[in-house]
Protein backbone atom coordinates (compact mmCIF):
# COMPACT_ATOMS: atom_id res chain seq x y z
CA UNK A 1 0.00 0.00 0.00
CA UNK A 2 1.23 3.49 -0.95
CA UNK A 3 2.64 5.51 1.82
CA UNK A 4 0.22 8.34 1.73
CA UNK A 5 -3.26 6.28 1.39
CA UNK A 6 -1.79 4.29 4.80
CA UNK A 7 -1.62 7.51 6.13
CA UNK A 8 -4.62 9.32 4.75
CA UNK A 9 -6.42 9.43 8.09
CA UNK A 10 -3.88 10.42 10.41
CA UNK A 11 -2.65 14.31 11.43
CA UNK A 12 1.11 14.33 10.55
CA UNK A 13 3.15 17.30 11.58
CA UNK A 14 5.68 17.42 9.46
CA UNK A 15 7.49 15.12 6.47
CA UNK A 16 11.17 14.96 5.77
CA UNK A 17 12.96 13.59 3.37
CA UNK A 18 9.47 13.05 1.40
CA UNK A 19 9.76 10.03 -1.80
CA UNK A 20 6.95 7.72 -2.98
CA UNK A 21 7.15 4.61 -1.16
CA UNK A 22 5.13 1.27 -1.16
CA UNK A 23 4.61 0.10 1.87
CA UNK A 24 4.37 -4.83 2.20
CA UNK A 25 4.38 -4.30 5.99
CA UNK A 26 4.08 -2.23 9.50
CA UNK A 27 6.81 -3.03 12.25
CA UNK A 28 7.41 -1.45 15.93
CA UNK A 29 9.98 -4.26 16.45
CA UNK A 30 13.59 -3.20 14.63
CA UNK A 31 14.44 -6.69 14.45
CA UNK A 32 11.36 -8.09 12.71
CA UNK A 33 11.56 -5.06 10.36
CA UNK A 34 12.32 -6.23 6.61
CA UNK A 35 12.44 -5.01 2.94
CA UNK A 36 9.11 -2.46 2.37
CA UNK A 37 8.45 -2.05 6.40
CA UNK A 38 6.99 1.10 7.57
CA UNK A 39 8.88 1.38 11.16
CA UNK A 40 6.77 3.04 13.53
CA UNK A 41 8.75 5.11 17.03
CA UNK A 42 6.73 3.77 19.67
CA UNK A 43 7.10 5.32 22.94
CA UNK A 44 5.70 5.47 26.65
CA UNK A 45 6.96 2.04 27.14
CA UNK A 46 10.40 0.50 28.47
CA UNK A 47 11.84 1.26 25.32
CA UNK A 48 11.92 4.31 22.96
CA UNK A 49 11.58 3.07 18.69
CA UNK A 50 13.25 6.26 17.69
CA UNK A 51 17.11 5.07 19.57
CA UNK A 52 16.36 1.59 16.57
CA UNK A 53 16.02 3.80 13.55
CA UNK A 54 19.41 2.54 12.04
CA UNK A 55 18.41 -1.30 13.10
CA UNK A 56 15.37 -0.83 11.13
CA UNK A 57 16.96 1.20 7.84
CA UNK A 58 19.46 -1.44 7.50
CA UNK A 59 16.99 -4.53 7.71
CA UNK A 60 15.06 -2.61 4.97
CA UNK A 61 12.48 -0.01 6.38
CA UNK A 62 11.27 2.40 3.33
CA UNK A 63 9.79 4.93 5.74
CA UNK A 64 9.47 6.09 9.64
CA UNK A 65 6.72 7.08 11.34
CA UNK A 66 7.80 9.31 14.35
CA UNK A 67 7.10 11.73 17.44
CA UNK A 68 10.29 13.89 16.39
CA UNK A 69 12.73 14.13 13.84
CA UNK A 70 15.39 11.41 13.96
CA UNK A 71 19.04 10.92 11.74
CA UNK A 72 17.62 9.38 8.83
CA UNK A 73 17.73 9.67 5.37
CA UNK A 74 14.02 8.05 4.94
CA UNK A 75 11.43 8.98 4.38
CA UNK A 76 9.72 10.33 8.15
CA UNK A 77 6.20 11.02 8.71
CA UNK A 78 6.47 13.21 12.34
CA UNK A 79 3.08 13.28 14.30
CA UNK A 80 2.04 13.90 17.84
CA UNK A 81 1.42 10.21 19.35
CA UNK A 82 2.34 7.35 17.03
CA UNK A 83 0.46 4.79 19.23
CA UNK A 84 -2.93 6.33 18.14
CA UNK A 85 -1.55 6.50 14.49
CA UNK A 86 -0.38 3.01 14.64
CA UNK A 87 -4.31 1.95 15.63
CA UNK A 88 -5.52 3.62 12.45
CA UNK A 89 -2.70 2.79 9.69
CA UNK A 90 -3.00 -0.79 10.83
CA UNK A 91 -7.13 -0.41 10.25
CA UNK A 92 -6.34 1.14 6.95
CA UNK A 93 -3.38 -1.48 5.84
CA UNK A 94 -6.40 -4.39 6.30
CA UNK A 95 -8.94 -2.16 4.53
CA UNK A 96 -10.95 -1.11 8.36
CA UNK A 97 -12.94 -4.57 8.78
CA UNK A 98 -13.75 -3.19 11.96
CA UNK A 99 -16.07 -0.75 9.75
CA UNK A 100 -18.18 -3.95 8.57
CA UNK A 101 -18.28 -5.94 11.77
CA UNK A 102 -20.48 -5.18 14.53
CA UNK A 103 -17.70 -4.63 17.36
CA UNK A 104 -18.60 -4.85 21.14
CA UNK A 105 -16.25 -4.20 23.73
CA UNK A 106 -16.45 -5.15 26.93
CA UNK A 107 -14.30 -3.35 29.59
CA UNK A 108 -13.67 -4.12 33.33
CA UNK A 109 -11.78 -6.09 35.93
CA UNK A 110 -13.47 -9.16 36.07
CA UNK A 111 -16.05 -11.02 34.19
CA UNK A 112 -14.73 -9.91 30.44
CA UNK A 113 -14.12 -13.15 29.32
CA UNK A 114 -16.85 -14.90 30.53
CA UNK A 115 -19.83 -12.46 29.59
CA UNK A 116 -17.62 -12.14 26.24
CA UNK A 117 -18.19 -15.89 26.12
CA UNK A 118 -21.96 -15.97 26.96
CA UNK A 119 -22.53 -13.26 24.18
CA UNK A 120 -20.83 -15.05 21.32
CA UNK A 121 -22.79 -17.94 22.19
CA UNK A 122 -26.10 -16.38 22.46
CA UNK A 123 -25.05 -14.43 19.07
CA UNK A 124 -24.01 -18.35 17.59
CA UNK A 125 -27.53 -20.22 18.90
CA UNK A 126 -29.32 -17.22 17.36
CA UNK A 127 -27.89 -17.98 13.79
CA UNK A 128 -25.69 -15.14 13.70
CA UNK A 129 -21.88 -16.04 13.11
CA UNK A 130 -19.63 -14.83 16.22
CA UNK A 131 -15.98 -14.14 17.22
CA UNK A 132 -14.28 -13.15 20.60
CA UNK A 133 -10.74 -11.86 20.93
CA UNK A 134 -9.77 -11.49 24.71
CA UNK A 135 -7.51 -13.30 27.25
CA UNK A 136 -8.34 -16.96 26.27
CA UNK A 137 -7.18 -15.88 22.78
CA UNK A 138 -9.45 -15.73 19.25
CA UNK A 139 -12.51 -17.97 19.01
CA UNK A 140 -14.31 -18.15 15.82
CA UNK A 141 -17.25 -20.36 15.08
CA UNK A 142 -16.27 -22.37 18.01
CA UNK A 143 -12.44 -23.02 17.14
CA UNK A 144 -10.18 -21.24 19.44
CA UNK A 145 -6.62 -20.01 18.82
CA UNK A 146 -3.73 -18.61 21.31
CA UNK A 147 -3.34 -15.22 21.73
CA UNK A 148 -0.59 -13.50 23.64
CA UNK A 149 -2.47 -10.69 25.26
CA UNK A 150 -6.18 -9.78 26.18
CA UNK A 151 -5.87 -7.45 23.58
CA UNK A 152 -3.88 -8.07 20.80
CA UNK A 153 -1.53 -4.54 19.63
CA UNK A 154 -3.40 -3.02 16.87
CA UNK A 155 -1.53 -4.82 13.76
CA UNK A 156 -2.30 -8.48 14.95
CA UNK A 157 -5.73 -6.97 15.99
CA UNK A 158 -6.75 -5.59 12.49
CA UNK A 159 -5.27 -8.86 10.82
CA UNK A 160 -7.59 -10.80 12.62
CA UNK A 161 -10.63 -9.08 12.15
CA UNK A 162 -9.59 -9.19 8.83
CA UNK A 163 -9.11 -12.70 8.35
CA UNK A 164 -12.94 -13.09 10.67
CA UNK A 165 -14.48 -10.65 8.17
CA UNK A 166 -13.61 -12.95 5.22
CA UNK A 167 -15.08 -16.01 7.31
CA UNK A 168 -17.90 -14.51 7.07
CA UNK A 169 -18.07 -13.21 10.96
CA UNK A 170 -21.29 -10.84 11.85
CA UNK A 171 -20.52 -9.87 15.64
CA UNK A 172 -16.91 -9.65 17.28
CA UNK A 173 -16.80 -9.63 20.77
CA UNK A 174 -13.60 -7.48 22.01
CA UNK A 175 -12.29 -7.65 25.57
CA UNK A 176 -10.43 -4.66 26.32
CA UNK A 177 -7.85 -4.12 28.63
CA UNK A 178 -6.41 -1.02 30.55
CA UNK A 179 -3.49 -1.44 29.39
CA UNK A 180 -5.09 -1.05 25.55
CA UNK A 181 -6.84 1.61 26.89
CA UNK A 182 -4.29 3.36 28.08
CA UNK A 183 -1.71 2.82 25.15
CA UNK A 184 -4.81 3.63 22.63
CA UNK A 185 -4.79 0.19 20.79
CA UNK A 186 -8.71 0.70 19.81
CA UNK A 187 -7.87 4.31 18.17
CA UNK A 188 -10.30 4.76 15.09
CA UNK A 189 -12.53 1.72 16.20
CA UNK A 190 -15.59 2.76 17.11
CA UNK A 191 -17.32 -0.12 19.06
CA UNK A 192 -21.81 -0.68 18.18
CA UNK A 193 -21.51 -0.76 21.99
CA UNK A 194 -19.76 -1.73 25.24
CA UNK A 195 -20.30 -3.69 28.12
CA UNK A 196 -19.20 -2.23 31.67
CA UNK A 197 -18.55 -5.16 34.15
CA UNK A 198 -16.55 -3.73 37.50
CA UNK A 199 -13.70 -1.53 38.58
CA UNK A 200 -11.51 -3.41 41.07
CA UNK A 201 -7.63 -3.58 42.54
CA UNK A 202 -5.68 -5.07 39.77
CA UNK A 203 -2.33 -3.93 37.63
CA UNK A 204 -1.68 -1.37 40.46
CA UNK A 205 2.04 -2.27 39.77
CA UNK A 206 1.57 -0.30 36.29
CA UNK A 207 -1.01 2.41 37.13
CA UNK A 208 0.30 2.84 40.92
CA UNK A 209 -2.87 3.56 42.34
CA UNK A 210 -6.89 2.98 42.25
CA UNK A 211 -7.87 6.73 40.54
CA UNK A 212 -5.36 6.06 37.94
CA UNK A 213 -6.99 2.58 37.41
CA UNK A 214 -10.38 3.43 37.40
CA UNK A 215 -9.73 6.66 35.18
CA UNK A 216 -7.99 4.84 32.97
CA UNK A 217 -11.02 2.45 31.65
CA UNK A 218 -13.71 5.06 32.07
CA UNK A 219 -11.66 6.98 29.85
CA UNK A 220 -13.34 4.68 27.32
CA UNK A 221 -16.34 5.41 27.62
CA UNK A 222 -16.43 8.38 24.76
CA UNK A 223 -18.69 9.20 21.82
CA UNK A 224 -15.44 8.68 19.70
CA UNK A 225 -14.82 5.00 20.97
CA UNK A 226 -18.75 3.35 21.63
CA UNK A 227 -22.17 4.32 20.58
CA UNK A 228 -23.85 2.84 24.17
CA UNK A 229 -22.64 1.47 27.10
CA UNK A 230 -24.36 -1.70 28.85
CA UNK A 231 -23.20 -1.11 32.79
CA UNK A 232 -23.14 -2.62 36.06
CA UNK A 233 -25.56 -0.81 38.45
CA UNK A 234 -24.31 -2.21 41.82
CA UNK A 235 -20.66 -1.29 41.01
CA UNK A 236 -19.35 2.19 42.61
CA UNK A 237 -17.97 2.78 39.07
CA UNK A 238 -20.33 2.00 37.28
CA UNK A 239 -23.08 3.97 38.68
CA UNK A 240 -20.68 7.28 38.26
CA UNK A 241 -20.05 5.82 34.40
CA UNK A 242 -24.11 6.27 34.28
CA UNK A 243 -24.00 9.72 35.95
CA UNK A 244 -21.58 11.10 33.54
CA UNK A 245 -24.13 10.72 30.69
CA UNK A 246 -21.30 10.47 29.00
CA UNK A 247 -22.82 7.81 26.51
CA UNK A 248 -26.40 6.50 26.29
CA UNK A 249 -26.45 3.48 29.09
CA UNK A 250 -28.44 0.21 29.76
CA UNK A 251 -28.29 -1.04 33.04
CA UNK A 252 -28.34 -4.40 35.03
CA UNK A 253 -27.90 -4.87 38.57
CA UNK A 254 -28.99 -6.85 41.41
CA UNK A 255 -29.24 -4.28 43.99
CA UNK A 256 -29.97 -1.03 42.43
CA UNK A 257 -32.65 -0.24 40.04
CA UNK A 258 -31.74 -1.91 36.20
CA UNK A 259 -33.24 -2.14 32.92
CA UNK A 260 -32.08 -6.04 33.53
CA UNK A 261 -32.47 -8.14 37.02
CA UNK A 262 -32.66 -11.35 38.51
CA UNK A 263 -35.20 -12.94 41.26
CA UNK A 264 -35.60 -16.23 42.84
CA UNK A 265 -31.84 -16.82 42.23
CA UNK A 266 -30.97 -20.78 43.07
CA UNK A 267 -27.84 -22.82 42.96
CA UNK A 268 -27.53 -26.56 42.91
CA UNK A 269 -25.71 -29.41 41.51
CA UNK A 270 -25.94 -28.52 38.25
CA UNK A 271 -25.62 -24.97 38.18
CA UNK A 272 -27.94 -21.88 38.42
CA UNK A 273 -31.43 -21.18 38.15
CA UNK A 274 -33.02 -17.57 38.35
CA UNK A 275 -36.01 -15.60 37.32
CA UNK A 276 -34.57 -12.97 34.69
CA UNK A 277 -36.78 -9.22 34.12
CA UNK A 278 -34.79 -7.85 30.72
CA UNK A 279 -36.92 -4.64 29.73
CA UNK A 280 -40.31 -5.68 31.77
CA UNK A 281 -39.89 -9.15 29.53
CA UNK A 282 -39.86 -12.78 32.18
CA UNK A 283 -38.13 -15.21 31.83
CA UNK A 284 -37.13 -18.32 33.56
CA UNK A 285 -32.84 -18.90 32.79
CA UNK A 286 -31.33 -22.48 33.94
CA UNK A 287 -27.63 -22.84 32.91
CA UNK A 288 -24.98 -24.89 33.75
CA UNK A 289 -22.93 -22.14 35.14
CA UNK A 290 -22.22 -21.38 38.87
CA UNK A 291 -21.72 -18.34 41.20
CA UNK A 292 -23.30 -14.96 41.62
CA UNK A 293 -20.63 -13.56 39.66
CA UNK A 294 -22.27 -15.44 36.40
CA UNK A 295 -25.44 -13.94 36.93
CA UNK A 296 -24.06 -10.47 36.70
CA UNK A 297 -22.14 -12.09 33.43
CA UNK A 298 -25.61 -13.43 31.92
CA UNK A 299 -27.41 -10.37 32.48
CA UNK A 300 -24.54 -7.91 30.54
CA UNK A 301 -24.82 -10.49 28.12
CA UNK A 302 -28.51 -10.87 27.73
CA UNK A 303 -28.92 -6.71 28.05
CA UNK A 304 -26.65 -6.88 24.98
CA UNK A 305 -28.31 -9.44 22.61
CA UNK A 306 -31.64 -7.68 23.36
CA UNK A 307 -30.61 -4.69 21.99
CA UNK A 308 -29.14 -6.16 18.91
CA UNK A 309 -32.96 -7.71 18.19
CA UNK A 310 -32.49 -11.11 19.58
CA UNK A 311 -35.47 -12.66 21.25
CA UNK A 312 -35.25 -13.23 25.19
CA UNK A 313 -36.53 -16.85 24.71
CA UNK A 314 -33.61 -17.05 22.28
CA UNK A 315 -31.05 -16.07 25.04
CA UNK A 316 -33.13 -17.97 27.74
CA UNK A 317 -32.90 -21.75 25.25
CA UNK A 318 -28.89 -20.48 24.31
CA UNK A 319 -27.98 -20.02 28.23
CA UNK A 320 -29.38 -23.40 28.84
CA UNK A 321 -27.45 -25.34 26.42
CA UNK A 322 -23.73 -23.31 26.63
CA UNK A 323 -20.62 -25.06 28.11
CA UNK A 324 -18.95 -23.23 30.83
CA UNK A 325 -15.89 -21.33 29.71
CA UNK A 326 -12.44 -23.34 30.43
CA UNK A 327 -10.79 -21.85 33.29
CA UNK A 328 -14.16 -20.02 34.52
CA UNK A 329 -15.29 -21.33 37.65
CA UNK A 330 -14.81 -24.78 35.82
CA UNK A 331 -16.45 -27.56 38.12
CA UNK A 332 -15.23 -31.30 37.75
CA UNK A 333 -15.12 -33.88 40.06
CA UNK A 334 -12.30 -36.01 40.81
CA UNK A 335 -12.62 -39.11 42.92
CA UNK A 336 -15.50 -37.72 44.89
CA UNK A 337 -14.53 -34.30 45.22
CA UNK A 338 -15.51 -31.10 43.75
CA UNK A 339 -12.72 -29.19 42.30
CA UNK A 340 -12.88 -25.88 41.07
CA UNK A 341 -10.51 -24.56 38.49
CA UNK A 342 -11.35 -20.43 38.10
CA UNK A 343 -8.87 -17.55 36.95
CA UNK A 344 -9.52 -15.04 39.61
CA UNK A 345 -6.53 -13.33 40.31
CA UNK A 346 -7.47 -10.03 41.79
CA UNK A 347 -8.71 -9.72 45.60
CA UNK A 348 -12.28 -9.10 44.61
CA UNK A 349 -12.66 -11.69 41.93
CA UNK A 350 -11.07 -14.34 44.49
CA UNK A 351 -13.18 -13.12 47.47
CA UNK A 352 -16.24 -14.07 45.21
CA UNK A 353 -15.21 -17.20 44.41
CA UNK A 354 -14.62 -18.64 47.54
CA UNK A 355 -18.11 -16.60 48.92
CA UNK A 356 -19.86 -18.85 46.37
CA UNK A 357 -17.62 -21.30 46.77
CA UNK A 358 -18.19 -21.42 50.53
CA UNK A 359 -21.99 -21.44 50.44
CA UNK A 360 -22.32 -24.50 48.60
CA UNK A 361 -19.46 -26.57 49.90
CA UNK A 362 -20.25 -29.81 51.72
CA UNK A 363 -17.56 -30.17 53.56
CA UNK A 364 -13.88 -28.47 54.01
CA UNK A 365 -12.78 -26.03 51.75
CA UNK A 366 -9.24 -25.71 50.61
CA UNK A 367 -8.06 -23.25 48.33
CA UNK A 368 -4.55 -23.31 46.12
CA UNK A 369 -3.98 -19.98 45.03
CA UNK A 370 -0.78 -18.15 44.20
Amino acid sequence: MDVCSLLRNVAVKQVLHYKKAEITKIDTDGRCVSEGSLFVCLTGGRLDGHDYVHQAEERGAVALLTEREVESGLPQFIVEDTRVALAKIAGNFYHNPAEELKIITVVGTNGKTSTADILCEIFTHAGYSAATIGTLGYKVDGLRKEGCLTTPDPVELHKNLADMLEKGVEYVILEASAHAIYYRKLAGIKAKATIFTNITQDHLDFFQNMENYAATKLSYFTHANTALAIVNSDDEYGRKLIASHTVPVITYGLNNPADVFAIDREEGENGLRFTLNAFDRIEEIRTALFGTFNVYNVMAATATAMYFGVPLPVIACALGKMKRVPGRYEVMMVKGRKVIVDYAHTPDGLENLLKDAKENKKRALITVFG
